[in-house]
């Protein structure tokens, strides 16, 4: 038996891109939100630390000099990144989606 379930976070990066005005980039806050699918009995804690893990690896940094995604840091790349990092992380469960947005309604997303 599976269970489908999603986990919400909040995430705050400065992306740096050629159109960027600051030497820093422009600093964004963004909601996070993985679907999971994960077989019964799971460890809802332990799924939560894994995200938090990934997550981590870019809250509050600047994309491009603190952490190099190997591509222009735009939102859609962000997501994709975060999706790629998180589903190694997250097995036996499966990830079925990452989205994010911004407070002015900006969304972007990934699925498998």
């Amino acid at each position: 038996m599976i269970e489908k379930v999603s986990f919400k976070t909040h995430i705050s990066v400065a992306q740096k891109t050629a159109a960027s005005p600051s030497s820093y980039g422009e600093g964004h806050n963004y909601w996070v939100e993985t679907a999971v699918t994960a077989p019964l009995p799971y460890d809802e804690d332990e799924v939560r630390r894994r995200i938090q893990a990934v997550i981590v690896r870019l809250d509050h940094k600047a994309l491009g000099t603190d952490v190099d995604l190997g591509v222009v840091p735009t939102s859609p790349a962000i997501c994709d990144w975060l999706f790629q990092q998180l589903q190694p992380a997250l097995l036996p469960a499966r990830l079925e989606e990452v989205v994010m947005w911004r407070g002015d309604g900006y969304r972007v997303s990934v699925r498998p």
